[in-house]
């Protein structure tokens, strides 16, 4: 009632502040608690009208109470999860809770009674994502999407915040104040049960033993304070270092791996390092720094700074501290796993992105970050996937609008919405096995190339640097009713299998959407964070489908435009017109153009066996060659010929471009 009546007082004062609608949870814990629910309920719209709902959880089969642990951690699932996606009903963003600094000591205690001494001691956060429902679309960081040009796929945004406004005001002031206005204060009298949660019992020691003044409320408040103001400190220094381009960095959303310069350790601090203590610090900021870039990439829902010690030692081994009590294991080789991710350090398997050293020589500070091999529970059957039945008739292909988010589903790094169109099969996203990459990389001589029904794919595959990469890319397989799986797609590269009825059918077996997770990419424009689109791209024009093959540099992000080959797909003749002629450069313009000048002759004039020199790979007739009935004058050609009467042919196909895009 706290939070309600202080801001019930505030709305009051100031008209901007948005209207706000109260969540009342009805744990059903005791046999009172639906009444007492309905009470505050009541109160809350006569005396504030601010409108309210209750909302009832439900709990597992089996018997939650067996357990405090498991009641405690139920119960906090249960609560977070319902309040969210009563705010996504509402179209909520942001939810206030009524957590004070008594909770907040409570937490602090906690958390030193389990040994987490460093981040964990800062408490509660003021403002936070909220807790417990990852996975759950439009209330954990999704909702929206973030669209740049030249993004691959979408990048999501959005979710639920959770704020704490009272966290600096103790309960026995915000009771008092209530006392003051006149409203009567309400509390879960479940709190009160010391035998029902581990907080609870916590609580009462606070409440009736005399503690030593350290482990007073007001001293926990105070040690929580301090570790933020240490851990904002490092985290500053730590968006100054990639405010400031002093972090390299580049992220594949196609295949979730990150390329990253990292700095060398005496920009990890603003002073010399000359003290142990400056060891330290320094080392506390490489903490935040890993932790922040692991973000990015990761699988896992929750990163915890403190495991990544062994790779700060991998990258920054002059701030390992060595005593006697300190235990090293075996060199990592400049190859570890930490926070669900490999942690690869430049070399000739793993070619970095960013340029050499003017000596020729890799950078030492370039490593690569991607997902880390699949554990044992990942594998098989029950692991890592989401199985999509089939398709029934009664059922409509376009769901309700209120299912729309629960449409999307969060797989390792990427939200996809999946519908099977299909009568008979399962459509089942995993990750490729072993044997499956192997068996679909190996040449088959029976196989053309031109015909194979899964060439893009195996195009696509090609592309991915270093090949490790391929093995924790999603892919869609359909399941026949017998069991057998057959690849359709790999939808974060956009390729798909060629099924020979394509053309004549125009029915697909599912639709996907894919988007990446939410990253925080801080200051940085998400475009230069990002690499761009490198697979084969088709692209529409008037013409029918073009297929765009992009250079090796177009990955990296040092050329976004470059191209390797243009033409008509099913076809092997070069093509160039005004819409293409943006994706390719002027020299690749005029190669092509003196390919199609040369491909004309040639056709005009014909080819003779033994006759003409070869000019661009193509025997050009000489002179005095009466194939086809013509005048030899008129087809004698050489490549410089060729290349000048292209440049012409450009120059006038520029000027005709230039002005229809207005330039001139």
């Amino acid at each position: 009632m706290a939070l309600a009546t202080l801001y019930a007082k505030a709305a009051a004062a100031d008209k901007t502040l948005p209207a706000c609608h109260a969540f009342i949870i009805d744990h059903r814990v005791r046999d009172e608690s639906t009444e007492e629910a309905e009470w505050v309920k009541q109160q809350l719209r006569w005396k504030f009208e601010i409108p309210a709902t209750i909302i009832p959880l439900t709990w597992p089969e089996q018997d939650p109470f067996n357990s405090l642990h498991r009641f405690e951690t139920d119960a906090r699932k249960l609560r977070y999860q319902a309040l969210g996606r009563a705010c996504r009903e509402h179209e909520i963003s942001e939810l206030l809770v009524a957590h004070h600094a008594d909770d907040q000591a409570e937490t602090i205690l906690m958390r030193l009674m389990k040994g987490r001494w460093r981040s964990g001691l800062q408490g509660m956060q003021a403002v936070e994502t909220i807790p417990e429902c990852y996975g759950i679309h439009g209330v954990y960081r999704s909702g929206s999407i973030r669209i740049h040009p030249g993004l691959p796929i979408p990048v999501v945004s959005g979710g639920i915040k959770i704020m704490r406004p009272l966290l600096p005001f103790r309960k026995e002031r915000l009771i008092a104040t209530c006392k003051e206005l006149g409203v009567a204060w309400a509390e879960d009298k479940s709190n009160q049960d010391q035998t029902l949660t581990a907080r609870n019992a916590i609580r009462h020691v606070m409440q009736k033993h005399q503690l030593p003044a350290a482990l007073s409320v007001e001293s926990l408040v105070d040690l929580g304070e301090r570790m933020r103001g240490r851990v904002d400190f490092h985290k500053n220094h730590v968006e100054k270092l990639l405010r400031n381009s002093e972090v390299l960095c580049k992220l594949d959303i196609q295949t979730s791996s990150l390329n990253v310069r990292f700095p060398p350790s005496s920009m990890l601090l603003d002073r010399p390092i000359w003290s142990k203590k400056d060891v330290n610090d320094a080392r506390n900021t490489a903490y935040i720094l890993l932790d922040r870039l692991a973000g990015l990439v990761t699988p896992l829902e929750y990163t915890s700074a403190s495991k990544l010690s062994g790779v700060v030692s991998a990258i920054y081994p002059e701030l390992e501290i060595h005593n006697e009590n300190s235990i090293h294991g075996p060199n990592s080789g400049g190859s570890l796993c930490a926070q669900g991710l490999w942690w690869q350090q430049s070399n000739e398997a793993i070619p970095s992105i960013f340029p050499r050293l003017p000596s020729g020589m890799r950078h030492p500070m370039d490593w690569l970050l991607s997902r880390q091999p699949l554990e044992r529970h990942e594998l098989g059957s029950s692991g890592l996937r989401l199985e999509y039945p089939p398709r029934s008739a009664a059922v409509p292909l376009v769901s309700a609008a209120s299912d729309e988010l629960e449409q999307w589903q969060l797989f390792d790094r990427w939200w996809f919405q999946i519908q099977n169109l299909t009568r008979d099969c399962t459509v089942v996203l995993r990750f490729f096995t072993t044997d499956e990459l192997r068996t679909l990389m190996a040449k088959d001589k029976k196989l053309n190339p031109q015909t194979d029904p899964l060439r893009n794919i195996k195009n696509a595959l090609k592309r991915v640097e270093p090949a490790s990469l391929c093995r924790h890319l999603p892919a869609l397989f359909l399941v026949s009713p017998e069991g057998k799986d057959q690849l359709v797609a790999l939808p974060t590269l956009g390729a798909k299998t060629i099924f020979p009825e394509e053309a004549a059918t125009p029915d697909w077996p599912c639709t996907w959407d894919v988007r990446y997770k939410a990253i925080d990419s801080g200051d940085m424009p998400l475009q230069e964070l990002i690499l761009p689109e490198f697979h084969q791209k088709p692209i529409r024009s008037r013409e029918g489908v073009i297929e765009v093959k992009f250079s090796p540099k177009a990955k990296s992000g040092l050329d976004r435009k470059a191209v390797k080959a243009v033409r008509v797909k099913g076809s092997n003749e070069w093509v160039l017109d005004e819409m293409r002629e943006k994706y390719v450069s002027w020299k690749q313009r005029v190669e092509m153009e003196k390919r199609a000048i040369l491909k004309r002759a040639e056709d005009r004039f014909g080819r003779k066996e033994g006759l003409g020199k070869t000019v661009g790979g193509r025997d050009m007739p000489k002179s005095g060659d009466k194939s086809r009935g013509e005048t030899s004058a008129v087809g004698t050609m050489d490549e410089g010929e060729a290349e000048g009467l292209a440049f012409l042919e450009m120059e006038s196909k520029q000027d005709r471009w230039d002005g229809k895009r207005g330039r001139r």
